[in-house]
């Protein structure tokens, strides 16, 4: 990548007096959106909701996450075309790979902690890499069961609340920090069905888990180049998702798929997928 096209990310990731233009989508809430995809709260979907706080499950979980976003800003190619160039354009696609740990701390808490790579691609190669850091805090509000069995239904509403920091290094050894402030009410529908299973003389029970969930969030997002024009933001994102699993004996097993839209016209979803493994 170019001195130019270095440049121009770095216009991309900071607000600058351009920031204060408007068209299509602002260049505010372009560059705000570019800026939260280098934080854990946009490059990685949302998994943890209030599911670890429903009954049956067990207290510590580790989660592996990966997610991809393609031409992250394509949707801005009108307002940004008077603006660099409109070099927007060279990032094709960018990947992320995370990982995170959480701990149920009571009844109704939950910490978690998440680490994280992105890496986005060029037309010339690798053009990004960005470290990713971050820690959240979920809480059950509410929960209610539709139905009297033990196995029914529960819809559950929560809130929670995150803050998370990217490293970017880009060519030209340009780098800057962004840093996020979120807060989210995630609500749950979680199903759970008893499934015995014979295994020689004696019945091990092998509970599978169904759960969806939406979460709208808002952001506030930032980063450290020296442009004199301060932070941009809130931005509302939605996140969602659906998830399977398999209550084992000794570990809870399950895999999700889910998806992050900023609400910003015509932007483009962070698709994702995790597993986890509690106990």
């Amino acid at each position: 990548m170019t001195r130019a096209a270095a440049r121009a990310l770095g216009c991309a990731l900071a607000l600058g007096a351009a920031a204060r233009a408007a068209g299509a989508q602002s260049i505010g809430e372009i560059v705000a959106f570019r800026t939260l995809l280098h934080t854990p709260a946009g490059a990685i979907p949302s998994e943890l909701t209030t599911t670890p706080l429903q009954p049956g499950v067990r207290r510590f979980g580790a989660h592996l996450h990966y997610a991809v976003i393609h031409s992250p800003l394509r949707f801005g190619d009108r307002t940004l075309s008077g603006y660099a160039g409109g070099t927007n354009s060279f990032i094709d696609m960018s990947q992320t790979l995370g990982a995170s740990l959480d701990a149920r701390l009571g009844g109704r808490i939950v910490a978690a902690g998440t680490v994280g790579r992105v890496t986005s691609r060029c037309r010339s190669g690798t053009c990004e890499r960005t470290l990713l850091a971050g820690g959240s805090v979920h809480s059950m509000l509410a929960s209610t069961r539709f139905g009297k069995s033990r196995r029914a239904a529960r819809l559950a509403v929560g809130a929670e609340g995150a803050f998370g920091a990217g490293w970017v290094d880009a060519e030209d050894d340009l780098r800057v920090r962004a840093h996020t402030l979120s807060a989210g009410v995630p609500l749950t529908l979680d199903f759970t069905v008893d499934n015995p299973s014979w295994s020689r003389d004696r019945v091990r029970r092998y509970d599978t888990r169904t759960y969806v969930f939406l979460s709208p969030t808002v952001a506030a997002v930032g980063n450290d180049a020296d442009d004199g024009a301060g932070d941009d933001g809130p931005l509302a994102v939605l996140n969602g998702g659906i998830g399977v699993g398999v209550d084992a004996p000794a570990v809870q097993l399950s895999l999700t798929l889910a998806v992050r839209r900023a609400i910003v016209s015509r932007s483009e979803m962070v698709l994702g997928i995790g597993t986890s493994v509690r106990w």
